[in-house]
């Protein structure tokens, strides 16, 4: 197996490992629909519960996966630097399952999943082609960032959110649980006579995001229009190749068909996505 191969099926255990721990009933419904009888949640309980008993086992095969990589790769200063960061803890029952408590979604996330992947992703631009399509990690972790967009509404229906700081500060708290790289600053697309700043990065998958917050409808429409200038400012970048607008209303100002025919008309590059969130 080339060595491209092998860390890109590291890279999306590590991701799937995660994804696993940190799913919650609240994501499992959003996954698999929501429990309707006693069957589903039988089955619900039954899922998390095959997880927690295989956890060991996945850890333990990543862990000698991990040694095989960079034995391969004769980085030996890095192995001997995995191991010592990690080894001990893979192995324990406790570290694997310590995880933080983030009161903002009441959620809890997996600490050494997500030290993990951090440490491995610093790898990410030697291992990985320029060719998305064959990148099954960046394909995972797209999906995965299009999912938690897509779902926006239920996680932040019991938020309180009144201008576009709350609601930029929510959505990057929440990305920040499935995309530790997840960031606001420091980067800049920058063109002959300007400097452009998304929202937010994640590196991982090379996707940015605009966030737009619309309280009447005539706002609303002022924000679809300027992304024009975010895509003329975004584009030609190697680093990141796929953009998000992501728009929060007070209501539904234009209907989903209507939201729709704006933004073809517009005729953003297929590289765009746009989701609406409602309050």
């Amino acid at each position: 197996m080339k060595p491209t191969e092998l860390y890109n099926q590291i890279l999306t255990e590590i991701i799937s490992i995660q994804e696993a721990q940190n799913c919650t009933q609240k994501e499992y419904v959003i996954r698999f629909g929501a429990l309707e009888d006693r069957d589903d949640y039988e089955e619900m309980m039954y899922y998390f519960f095959d997880i927690d008993r295989n956890l060991s086992s996945m850890y333990e095969a990543l862990y000698f996966k991990i040694i095989y990589f960079f034995e391969q790769e004769k980085q030996f200063t890095i192995l001997n630097d995995f191991i010592n960061k990690f080894k001990k803890r893979m192995f324990d029952e406790h570290d694997i399952r310590e995880k933080y408590f983030l009161d903002d979604f009441d959620v809890e996330v997996f600490l050494l999943i997500e030290e993990l992947r951090v440490f491995f992703y610093t790898f990410q631009n030697y291992y990985l082609s320029e060719n998305d399509e064959n990148n099954n990690a960046i394909m995972i972790l797209r999906e995965r960032l299009e999912i938690q967009l897509r779902s926006l509404d239920y996680y932040l229906k019991d938020k309180e959110i009144n201008k576009e700081k709350d609601f930029k500060e929510y959505v990057s708290k929440l990305l920040r649980t499935t995309f530790p790289d997840c960031q606001g600053y420091g980067i800049h697309f920058t063109k002959k006579l300007k400097s452009y700043i998304p929202d937010l990065f994640i590196p991982e998958c090379k996707s940015a995001i605009e966030l737009k917050y619309a309280d009447t409808k005539e706002k609303f429409k002022s924000c679809i229009e300027s992304i024009d200038v975010d895509v003329k400012g975004y584009s030609d970048n190697e680093k990141y190749k796929y953009f998000y607008a992501v728009f929060f209303c007070n209501e539904l100002f234009y209907s989903k068909d209507e939201i729709e025919k704006i933004w073809i008309e517009r005729n953003f590059p297929k590289e765009w996505k746009y989701y609406v969130v409602l309050k």
